[in-house]
């Protein structure tokens, strides 16, 4: 195990724990990828939610840093169906 290269993944509240986790363990993070992303639209014309793939790379060693964005959705986690319908919608692209 490479104890340089810590990754971590979450929603909501555990997104804002992996922003903390990044911020009070640099000395651990591996890289970053502020280059132009390639984007690329997941979603059909007729879905409720719009999913798009932002690739940043290729870094060292052909690496890349892939962020899928979902636009439209609720307090959701993707590809389930909400427990409750005043959570929003879910999008069934990821």
């Amino acid at each position: 195990m490479d104890e340089k290269r810590v990754y971590a993944c979450g929603m909501s509240n555990g997104a804002m724990m992996c922003y903390r986790l990044a911020a009070e363990l640099s000395d651990r993070i591996a890289a970053v990828a502020p280059e132009k992303s390639k984007d690329e639209v997941l979603s059909k014309d007729d879905d409720e939610t719009k999913v798009t793939r932002r690739t940043h790379g290729k870094g060292k060693d052909g690496s890349e840093v892939v962020l899928v964005v979902i636009e439209g959705g609720g307090h959701t986690w993707p590809g389930m169906k909400p427990p409750a319908g005043f959570m929003g919608k879910s999008t069934r692209n990821v």
